[in-house]
């Protein structure tokens, strides 16, 4: 097998083969992307373009097609809906089985305002046209942190394993950098969730400390890990 050109970089599985799989980034417009994978290789297949070795595994499935664009208002009660769905299944994010506490309305007012936005974005995972997660990006307001950005990020529990979060980090990562300029990234992430914990730390976020009792549910304390990035 020919070694791929640099402009050609495939993802390479942990031990460093280079795998002959089918990878195809088509960009719609500025930010919108299809990603396209097929493999017929069977399990522990894995590859993705421009990205370093062990970033993402995207499991084993022979073909799936995954739209990550920017959420629009019309948008608003699917994702609603979403989160309902998203918040009865963990118990890692800050709303639960109720879902977000906002009336379509009001969702699909904020969306409308972030559309065009080079500060905050939110951006959808389509599957089969079905949103099936999520992720939101700010860029922090004040005047001596507006180099430092926050985002969260979520996905529905039928659909991990897939590397859909990867696909939403890795775009999301790419909006911080070349729309917002953002030299700084940070996320806080449960201490115990360590299938998103080890996610961020392939992406390159390191642990700067821990937040004692960020989340309180049923009575419990819950600590969170707060990770960051530098994109420079």
């Amino acid at each position: 097998m020919n070694k791929p050109k640099a402009s050609e970089e495939v993802r390479t599985w942990e031990r460093g083969e280079v795998l002959p799989l089918q990878f195809r980034i088509i960009k719609i417009q500025k930010y919108d992307i299809i990603h396209n994978i097929s493999t017929n290789y069977g399990k522990k297949q894995g590859e993705c373009k421009g990205v370093s070795k062990g970033e993402c595994k995207l499991g084993d499935y022979k073909t799936m097609n995954i739209v990550i664009e920017r959420a629009k208002a019309q948008d608003a009660a699917e994702i609603i809906e979403l989160s309902k769905i998203i918040g009865s299944e963990s118990d890692n994010l800050s709303f639960d089985k109720n879902g977000i506490p906002v009336t379509v309305e009001e969702e699909a007012e904020v969306l409308a305002k972030l559309e065009n936005s080079d500060k905050e974005a939110h951006f959808v995972a389509r599957k089969d046209s079905k949103i099936v997660g999520w992720v939101h990006y700010t860029v922090c307001p004040k005047k001596r942190m507006a180099h430092r950005g926050e985002f969260g990020i979520c996905v529905r529990k039928s659909e991990n394993g897939k590397g859909i979060g990867s696909m939403l980090l890795r775009h999301i990562l790419e909006f911080a950098k070349e729309t917002c300029h953002s030299e700084v990234v940070s996320l806080e992430v449960r201490s115990d969730n360590f299938g998103a914990i080890a996610l961020y730390k392939k992406f390159g976020f390191e642990k700067i400390g821990t937040f004692k009792g960020f989340f309180k549910i049923n009575g419990e304390l819950i600590d969170f890990d707060i990770m960051q990035k530098f994109l420079n």
